[in-house]
């Protein structure tokens, strides 16, 4: 298996493909990603009315950022919640020229949608595996109802970074491998574990590699030694509010990430089926990978060499999620999700296309390409049997619609004026509808100066001074946010309510079946 391994880093490709292009050279042909582009706009541009209640605390930093220049969720206190630093830059950048946050949303995915088949086209030119593979992988992430259901969210930059940086370290690009693999840090910490996978397999140390970690270090040290002295806290504070609430309760059960599947197939079974399909082929076509490149390495399977990482990648997020014990919110699936599509579309591409050609063989080997192409079909075929634009996102847990979230909040805006109003605890569309004074754990930094000495309390020795290092800025005593009104969610509204609105949502482990009330009520 040493030799097999070793043999990845220097195994032969097809003809033509050792030439090393231009970075910046375009394609021969604008057609697929003509396509990627047209897709991913006709489901963003669907999926905009029902954006997850997460997608809006993302919006609403950079909208704050992009017109105050102001970090944090409510544009009356500074906060360190937004876990993709990268992600409130570029849509900031967006925002600043469109000044409509959500169109600046759509943009950003559309443009993610296309790195992802640009990458992957680098990638099989300097394989030797036909292009068309980037087009499928591309049209199979852009389709998935889990990655649907995440838009607005980082996901979608995290798979466009990917596949750019897998193209990085297929063209022996140190520096722009470590570029690249900053920016994957600061889209998300967690998507580190896939740099690390594909800079370990993948890199040549032959053409002086150790560039990749000094540029990496380069882009992303600033950010994070401005957040520890700034924001008190070099990581992100919503790490510790996942950590901290790492199960839910329903049908049952206890749920984490590691059996958090299991629920979502309860809730949400068509959609999670054809969300989690392509993930469980790429791991058995990675598998299938492993035994022929070990007892049968045909010029074939080792086109597959530098693609097979990100199958160990995805597997090792999972595992990684699993040990971390973090509540199993759907888009935390998305990483292992993305990269073993994309080794699926590879496996798929090289299997159905004869050694030397680029085109697909009609043979018994086109079945599996049959088959992940249906899926595609299965995909687009469920998102559009459902009532268009929808309410509600294939798969989501909040607890009232967006269009519910954005009444309340343009309300409350009108009745509070300048006065601090507490939150339901699904904070982000009502904030940013709001765009007032809204308490809570992710826009207050008095709530988390109280949550953060439990975390501290509970951590062992090594943990703790970690910790310590990473607080040694922290103000423990910020200005607080005191709520003079409360949006609380009802089983049956209160005789002193202010205003309140009838809710509903498919989430059956919400409040209860319906109808359920968010009324607002003064502070006790």
């Amino acid at each position: 298996m040493n030799s097999a391994i070793g043999s990845m880093r220097s195994s032969p490709v097809g003809p033509g493909v050792e030439r090393r292009s231009a970075w910046w050279l375009p394609s021969r042909s604008w057609a697929p990603s003509l396509f990627v582009a047209v897709v991913a706009m006709v489901v963003v541009a669907i999926a905009r009315t029902s954006l997850v209640d997460d997608a809006y605390i993302t919006l609403s930093y950079a909208r704050n950022l992009a017109f105050d220049g102001h970090w944090g969720l409510v544009p009356t206190a500074t906060a360190n919640t937004a876990t993709s630093v990268l992600y409130v830059w570029v849509l900031a950048g967006f925002t600043a020229i469109t000044r409509q946050p959500v169109l600046a949303m759509g943009i950003v995915y559309v443009l993610s949608a296309l790195a992802v088949e640009y990458g992957l086209r680098r990638v099989a030119r300097r394989t030797g595996l036909p292009a068309w593979f980037a087009l499928l992988a591309a049209t199979l992430i852009v389709v998935n109802p889990l990655l649907i259901s995440s838009i607005g969210l980082e996901t979608a930059l995290g798979a466009g970074l990917i596949a750019l940086l897998l193209a990085s370290a297929v063209e022996d690009r140190p520096v722009v491998f470590g570029l690249l693999g900053g920016l994957l840090v600061l889209a998300r910490p967690d998507l580190a574990i896939v740099a690390l996978v594909v800079f370990l397999v993948c890199h040549n140390w032959r053409r002086r590699w150790w560039w990749a970690p000094v540029a990496a270090i380069g882009i992303t040290f600033p950010w994070y030694l401005w957040s520890w002295f700034a924001l008190g806290s070099a990581v992100p504070i919503t790490f510790f509010i996942k950590t901290e609430n790492s199960t839910w309760s329903g049908f049952g059960n206890v749920y984490g990430f590691h059996n958090g599947l299991d629920l979502y197939f309860r809730v949400f079974p068509t959609a999670t089926s054809l969300s989690v399909l392509p993930a469980v082929l790429g791991v058995l076509a990675a598998l299938i990978w492993v035994v022929l490149r070990v007892f049968r390495p045909t010029d074939r399977v080792r086109q597959l060499d530098r693609v097979a990482p990100l199958a160990l990648a995805g597997v090792l997020h999972y595992v990684a999620y699993s040990f971390l014990g973090v509540a199993p919110y759907h888009w935390y699936y998305g990483p292992s999700i993305i990269c073993t599509t994309m080794f699926l579309a590879a496996a798929v591409a090289a299997a159905a296309t004869p050694a030397q050609r680029s085109t697909v063989a009609l043979r018994p080997r086109s079945g599996p390409l049959a088959v992940v192409v249906l899926l595609a079909v299965a995909c687009l075929g469920y998102y559009g049997s459902r009532e268009l634009p929808s309410r509600f996102a294939p798969i989501q847990t909040n607890w009232a619609a967006p269009e519910q979230y954005a009444q309340i909040g343009s309300t409350v805006r009108a009745i509070a004026g300048d006065r601090v109003v507490a939150s339901t605890g699904e904070v982000g569309a009502q904030a940013y509808f709001c765009d007032c004074a809204m308490a809570d754990l992710f826009s207050n930094p008095a709530a988390v100066a109280g949550l953060l000495p439990s975390v501290m309390a509970k951590s062992g020795p090594i943990r703790r001074k970690l910790l310590d290092v990473n607080f040694h800025h922290f103000d423990w005593a910020p200005p607080g946010m005191k709520p003079e009104l409360v949006l609380q969610f009802l089983k049956t509204p209160p005789a002193n309510a202010i205003a309140v609105w009838i809710v509903d949502s498919p989430w059956t482990p919400g409040p209860g079946p319906g109808p359920n009330y968010i009324a607002l009520v003064p502070t006790p």
